[in-house]
C-alpha cells in the first residue's frame, strides 16, 4: 500500500470517529453537536468514495463525493450558527448548496474537467463555511470560541490558496498528473490537518459550552438568575472577597413577602421576587453582585477596589424597590425591602463573617420598622451599636 493509499484510508478512518464522538456529545449538546457530527460523517463519506467506489467511473465517484462534502460543508455552517445561537439564512444556504452541487455536476458529467468540478466545489465550501462568521464573531467571547473561529479561517484560507495555486499554475492538461504530484499530496495533508485541528476546536468548544451550562444552571437561581448561594460562594472566591481586601456586604430582604404570597398567591409572589432582582442586580453590575440565598433574602457583594459609597448604594436599591409601578404586576400595596450592611474585618476568617454582620444589621433595620438601611458600626459583640442611614 502506498503512502497515498494508506492517507486515504486513515482520513476517512479519523473523520469518523470525530463523528461519531460529535454524536455521542449530542446527548448533552444536541444542537451543534448533531450537526458537526453529521457534517464531518458526510465529508469522512467524501474522502472514502474514491477508494470504495473504485469501479465507478471518476466521473460518478467526484459527483458523488462532492454531495457528501458540500453536504458537510452545509451542516458544518449549520452547527457554527446554532452553536453561537439562532441559525440564519437556512434557505438561501440550501438553496446555493443545491446550485453549487449542479454547477459540479455540470462541470464534471457534461465539460469534462474536473478541475473546474474541484474549483466549484471549494468555492461552495468557503461560501458556505464563512457565512456563519460574519453573524457570530461578536458572539465569541471565550477564548475557546474565539479558537473556533480562527480554525474556521485557516480551513477558509487553505482552501481558498489551493484554488489559487490551480489557477495560477496547474495546466488544466496536466490536472490528473498533479494530483499525483508531492506538492498537491502536501496540499491535501494540510487540509486534512486543519480539518482535524477544526473539529478538535469544535468538539473542545462544544463541550465547554456545555460543561458552562451545567455549572450556570448549578450557580444560578432559576427563578431570578441572579447567583444562588453555591455560585456566589464561587464569585467570591474567583474575586478574592477574603478579609484582607475591602469586601462589603449588603443584605436585602422583602418586608412582609409571606404577607404578600397569602394574598397574591406564590405566582405574584414570584414575579416581585424577580421584579427585586431585577433592581439589584441593574444597580450592581459595575461594583459588585448580586445574589439570592433563598425565600427573599438577597446578599450583595462589593469587592474591594472602585469607589463605592456602600451606604448611598443600597438606600438607592431600597428607593428602586419602594418606587416601583407595583400596581402595573397586579398588585395594590406598596412593596419595600430593608437592607443590612456589614464589612470585612482584618481579622475575619472567611467572607461569611461580613455577612453575619450584615445580617445583625438587617434584623436591627426590620426590628426598628423595616423599610430603611442599617450599618452595624463594629464587630459582632454583646454590645454590637448600629446606625441608622435611612428610613422610609
Amino acid at each position: 500500500m502506498s503512502s497515498d493509499d494508506g492517507f486515504a484510508f486513515i482520513l476517512p478512518l479519523i473523520f469518523i470517529c470525530f463523528g461519531v464522538v460529535f454524536l455521542i456529545v449530542a446527548r448533552w449538546s444536541p444542537n451543534s453537536a448533531l450537526r458537526w457530527g453529521l457534517g464531518y460523517l458526510s465529508a469522512a463519506a467524501g474522502f472514502a468514495t474514491p477508494g470504495l467506489l473504485t469501479d465507478l467511473p471518476p466521473q460518478f465517484q467526484a459527483s458523488l463525493a462532492d454531495l457528501f462534502f458540500i453536504s458537510a460543508a452545509y451542516l458544518n455552517s449549520e452547527a457554527l450558527f446554532l452553536h453561537f445561537g439562532p441559525t440564519r439564512l437556512r434557505y438561501p444556504r440550501l438553496g446555493f448548496a443545491a446550485a453549487a452541487y449542479a454547477a459540479t455536476i455540470y462541470a464534471v458529467q457534461y465539460r469534462g474537467s474536473l478541475s473546474l468540478e474541484l474549483i466549484l466545489s471549494d468555492i461552495a465550501f468557503v461560501v458556505l463555511m464563512i457565512s456563519p462568521v460574519f453573524f457570530v464573531w461578536r458572539k465569541a467571547v471565550r477564548p475557546y470560541e474565539k479558537l473556533l473561529l480562527v480554525m474556521v479561517g485557516l480551513v477558509v484560507f487553505n482552501t481558498i490558496f489551493r484554488n489559487i495555486v490551480f489557477a495560477a499554475i496547474v495546466d488544466p492538461g496536466s490536472f490528473d498528473r498533479f494530483l499525483q504530484s508531492s506538492y498537491a499530496y502536501a496540499m491535501q495533508a494540510t487540509e486534512a490537518v486543519l480539518g482535524m485541528l477544526l473539529a478538535l476546536s469544535a468538539l473542545a468548544s462544544v463541550v465547554l459550552r456545555a460543561m458552562d451550562g451545567y455549572r450556570d444552571a448549578a450557580e444560578r437561581d432559576p427563578l431570578t438568575r441572579l447567583f444562588n448561594r453555591r455560585g456566589f460562594e464561587a464569585k467570591a472566591k474567583a474575586q478574592a472577597l477574603r478579609p484582607s481586601y475591602a469586601a462589603t456586604i449588603i443584605m436585602c430582604d422583602i418586608d412582609h413577602f409571606k404577607a404578600i404570597n397569602d394574598r397574591y398567591g406564590h405566582a405574584m409572589g414570584d414575579r416581585v421576587l424577580v421584579a427585586v432582582a431585577e433592581q439589584l442586580e441593574a444597580l450592581t453590575t459595575k461594583t459588585g453582585f448580586a445574589s439570592r440565598f433563598g425565600g427573599e433574602e438577597f446578599v450583595i457583594a462589593i469587592p474591594e477596589g472602585g469607589d463605592v459609597d456602600t451606604e448611598r448604594l443600597a438606600d438607592a436599591m431600597r428607593l428602586a424597590i419602594a418606587e416601583l409601578e407595583w400596581q402595573a404586576y397586579g398588585i395594590a400595596d406598596r412593596i419595600t425591602a430593608s437592607f443590612g450592611i456589614g464589612r470585612a474585618e482584618p481579622t475575619d476568617p472567611s467572607i461569611h463573617d461580613a455577612i453575619a454582620r450584615a445580617d445583625a444589621a438587617l434584623y436591627a433595620a426590620k426590628a426598628a420598622g423595616r423599610n430603611r438601611v442599617t450599618v452595624q458600626q463594629k464587630a459582632m459583640t454583646r454590645t454590637t451599636a448600629f446606625r441608622m442611614i435611612s428610613a422610609a
